[in-house]
């Protein structure tokens, strides 16, 4: 078991786009995503090229087994006081039920110890390759949910994984993992949704209350391996929440949880990766401003990561 700091950096996404999400009464603009250029034509023998990074189609993260990355993220210093929203959810329409739940800004959760929550922690496969989807994760029944009890979006940040890179195909392919909106307050709220690479067209619905939403992806926007997205969610009703959700081709992601722990199970191991830590304060509509560090695990071993953030 071993111990490191995390260097800073930007974590520049494969393939960034923003998915745009919000609760209001129009819909956004749908978006799409771009294909990877693929190899075409053989050799000089008759032979099939063999796809390398350079001519565009990228290989897999081959690894020597697997390992765990887990840690706790801390806040580097005196943690800011929450923040009250008590006065504009009191100038609402509907203050009795926003006033009913909790009222602070949820941008920065910070336990006693200094644990963050809602921090997203993934990894990343270096240029030219991408990180396979084990076989018994490629099909899933699981729902990812984010409720709406009050006036504010719980959890503050989810991540998911809707789809994986087929290789055979060269396509994306649903996991059948799902996620869902749910409305369990007395009152209506608006989820609007745009399009994006691992998404549908995009769509605007009333949920009444004790309704629920489910988005499910239909892969074809992209086809391109290592695609990771933002979910930025909104709503046009109560304009101070948000909320954010990201979107990976993988299952080799967390969020840290009110302790500000985390745990990654089954990371390829004995080829070098990127580890990626992002917290909204970075950026709060990009996954680029996360930061960075190279790693190399050892299979079956764990690489314990307590980092800090400020």
């Amino acid at each position: 078991m071993r111990t490191s700091r995390l260097l800073a950096g930007l974590c520049a996404p494969a393939l960034s786009a923003a998915l745009i999400v919000g609760c209001g009464d129009k819909p956004a603009s749908s978006g799409g995503g771009t294909k990877a250029p693929s190899t075409s034509g053989g050799t000089k023998d008759g032979g099939t090229k063999q796809p390398t990074a350079s001519s565009g189609e990228k290989t897999p993260v081959e690894g020597t087994g697997v390992a765990t990355i887990k840690g706790k993220i801390s806040y580097e210093g005196t943690a800011p006081a929450p923040k009250s929203l008590k006065d504009v959810m009191a100038g609402h329409q509907d203050k009795d039920l926003c006033l009913a739940g909790d009222t602070n800004d949820p941008t920065w959760i910070v336990g006693k110890d200094g644990g963050v929550a809602n921090v997203i922690v993934w990894v990343r496969a270096p240029e030219g390759k991408y990180l396979k989807t084990p076989d018994k994760l490629q099909a899933r029944t699981n729902k990812v949910t984010m409720d709406q009890p009050h006036c504010l979006f719980e959890p503050h940040v989810v991540a998911f994984s809707p789809t994986f890179y087929d290789a055979a195909s060269k396509k994306q392919k649903k996991t059948g993992e799902v996620f869902e909106v749910l409305n369990s307050a007395s009152k209506n709220h608006n989820t609007a949704y745009a399009g994006n690479r691992l998404f549908n067209a995009g769509d605007s619905k009333i949920i009444a209350p004790k309704g629920n939403l489910v988005i499910e992806a239909v892969p074809g926007k992209a086809d391109s391996a290592g695609s990771e997205d933002l979910l930025n969610i909104s709503c046009d009703i109560h304009k101070w929440m948000t909320a954010k959700a990201g979107v990976f081709d993988h299952p080799f992601y967390a969020v840290t949880n009110g302790k500000g722990e985390f745990e990654i199970k089954d990371v390829p191991a004995g080829s070098e990766i990127e580890f990626c830590v992002w917290h909204e304060s970075m950026d709060p509509s990009s996954l680029k401003a996360a930061k960075k560090e190279k790693i190399t695990l050892k299979a079956g071993e764990t690489t314990v990561k307590d980092l800090k953030i400020k």
